[in-house]
């Protein structure tokens, strides 16, 4: 009887051991994560990424689908990377952080869920995606673990959406300076090559979706290419056949998405994705800025005109006058040609105004001025910062090669440890690069002013272009009608608050604006804002109405199409409860597109201002409070 007891025991040992083990088998070969949900913080964005049969995500704000189903994947060294890995674990954090910001707001809020998604391939490789969603948007990059040089063949991120449409897209990839296109996707050609930033309005008023990238080093630049059947793709536009690198991750790809053109616009996405600064940056200040009117062909000033202009300048709170490349052409001896402008340096901090000078990035001239060259870029900027010059105008990068992309924060490192300022012009898009270096005040990378002013163009780029970042539009013109365009004077003035730019460049003189109608709102006006308002008569394509406020003066700026006149009735609810303000506003002139009618009232936050808009017309009024 012992004995078979003994052996009952045996075989309940033996009999847990192999349900232990096929339980550990089962287990085991089912450790693998097959999907997951991740959320914005308020929870009305949902990111769904499924790695069932391939690696593919979609999303959606409020329950509507933004991005159908589309495949993720990098191609390295002839392989993607995610074919066949499987997810082993997912590190979850919340971020929540403010900073100091210069785009549409004075303070920036980082609030986002962070998905760190672990991956595991067959020869035991590993690699990583991270996600962050945040309540406007969402943002993942591919993580490549380790520092090696590596070939980036291809990337297979994809971007599916309604066919039912609208894009405003740009396929002017060197610099952007063209006209924004308008087509339903249903139309695309496919094979179409966008620039980053094209918007997409979604069908019944659902929503906006846009493009764009941020934080790049060693990489190349992306354009979004269309696929057809509905689907976008990243594209190395500048490096077709890859490129090598040592990075390890890739940009992040951002995802805007709002259910409003506010929400669209008041975003900081692309600077939340770049790294903080480091170091002091007081000495960094935004201002408004015109061309320097007062020297000959050779660099010599003429003083009653320079002075004239510095005159006025000073009364317009102008902080700024800039020097194109032709400084170069003022002596064959750099050194010469810098002595002439620290003689304008000079005469300008009399009037404590700053001077910027321009500079091309490659040696376009053939003055042997390359700027890829470190030690010559070093010794051009010491010999700028002895000249008492307060930034530079770099122009022409025009690439999004991996040299090119770093060739910006090289320059911007080596600017930053001598205290210059700096824009950009003839310049790619930008990506929240003045996060890590707030001293990189504006880029271009528009068709502004210099081309004349195309009025529903200029109300596509606030919703496109200026999405990551402020734009050297350039407006305002007094004195050659041609650069009017089909638009007004009052049109251009709103362009002033609305094309913002941390460095606001007028297209005229100090003098000629000291002289004419609309001198009191040019001296009046700001480069940077504490807060932005999109007002819901805004239509991407069709009318721009915003509201910005710097301290407590608001400015209301109102900018048409060319499409047909306008009626609007706004509502003052953006003012302050319980005060009184004086307004000083500028209308269109019917009579005469190249005048304002000026006029004076006074409101409360529950009154309503009406506003009569020529084709291509537009309104400001400034808003300060009765004391």
């Amino acid at each position: 009887m012992k004995e078979f007891k003994k052996s009952q025991k045996s075989i309940l040992v033996i009999f847990i051991a192999i349900l232990l083990g096929l339980i550990y088998y089962g287990v085991s070969t089912n450790r693998y994560i097959d999907s997951i949900e991740m959320k914005s913080p308020d929870g009305n964005i949902i990111v769904s990424l499924s790695n069932k049969d391939s690696l593919s995500y979609s999303l959606s704000l409020k329950g509507n689908q933004f991005i159908s189903d589309s495949n993720l994947g990098i191609s390295i060294d002839g392989n993607n990377i995610f074919d066949n890995a499987k997810i082993v674990s997912i590190d979850e954090k919340h971020n929540d952080s403010t900073y100091a910001s210069m785009e549409n707001s004075n303070i920036a809020n980082d609030l986002n869920n962070e998905y760190i998604i672990n991956f595991e391939n067959e020869d035991s490789s590993k690699y990583s995606i991270v996600w962050k969603i945040f309540n406007n948007g969402a943002a993942f990059q591919y993580v490549f673990k380790d520092d090696s040089l590596k070939r980036i063949d291809n990337e297979t991120s994809e971007f599916t959406i309604d066919k039912n449409s609208s894009v405003f897209y740009n396929t002017e990839l060197l610099d952007m300076q063209e006209v924004y296109k308008k087509s339903q996707i249903s139309d695309l050609k496919e094979n179409t090559i966008m620039a980053a930033l094209p918007t997409f309005k979604l069908p019944n008023n659902n929503g906006y979706i846009s493009i764009g990238e941020a934080n790049l080093k060693d990489y190349s630049g992306m354009a979004v290419k269309y696929m057809g059947d509905s689907k976008f793709k990243a594209h190395y536009w500048n490096t077709i056949n890859g490129f090598d690198t040592s990075a390890q991750s890739s940009p992040w790809r951002i995802i805007f998405v709002a259910d409003n053109l506010n929400n669209l616009v008041n975003n900081t996405l692309a600077q939340n994705l770049n790294d903080e600064p480091s170091g002091d940056f007081n000495w960094v200040g935004t201002g408004k800025a015109t061309w320097f009117k007062g020297y000959d062909k050779q660099g010599n000033i003429i003083e009653d005109e320079a002075i004239k202009n510095l005159e006025a300048a000073k009364k317009l709170n102008i902080k700024y006058l800039v020097v194109g490349n032709n400084w170069r052409s003022w002596s064959d001896d750099e050194d010469k040609a810098f002595e002439k402008v620290r003689k304008i340096a000079d005469l300008c901090k009399q009037y404590d105004i700053g001077l910027f000078i321009g500079n091309d990035v490659p040696d376009i001239d053939q003055s042997g001025d390359n700027m890829y060259d470190d030690d010559i870029r070093r010794d051009f900027l010491e010999k700028a910062k002895a000249a008492g010059v307060s930034g530079i105008k770099f122009g022409h990068i025009q690439m999004e090669t991996p040299q090119a992309i770093n060739i910006y924060r090289q320059i911007m490192k080596d600017a930053t440890e001598k205290k210059l300022l700096v824009i950009f012009h003839n310049s790619n898009k930008p990506t929240g690069l003045s996060r890590t270096y707030p001293n990189l005040l504006t880029q271009e990378g528009v068709k502004g002013m210099q081309y004349n002013l195309n009025t529903t163009n200029a109300n596509v780029i606030p919703y496109t272009r200026l999405l990551t970042g402020g734009a050297d539009f350039t407006p305002l013109n007094l004195t050659n009608s041609t650069r009017m365009g089909d638009g007004t004077l009052a049109h251009m003035l709103a362009n002033t608050v609305i094309m913002r730019s941390n460095l606001l460049t007028f297209m005229e003189s100090p003098y000629n604006i000291e002289n004419s109608e609309v001198r009191e709102f040019i001296s009046k006006v700001h480069s940077s804002w504490d807060e932005t308002i999109v007002l819901d008569q805004s239509e991407i394509g069709e009318l721009s109405a915003f509201v910005r406020r710097k301290d407590k003066e608001y400015f209301l700026a109102i900018q048409n199409s060319n499409i047909e006149n306008k009626k609007l009735q706004i509502k003052l609810d953006f003012l302050e409860e319980g005060k009184k303000y004086k307004s000083l506003e500028y209308r269109d002139d019917f009579d005469d597109k190249t005048h304002v009618i000026k006029s004076n009232n006074e409101y409360q936050k529950d009154d309503t201002i009406e506003v009569d808009l020529l084709t291509g017309g537009g309104f400001v009024s400034i808003f300060e409070e009765v004391k």
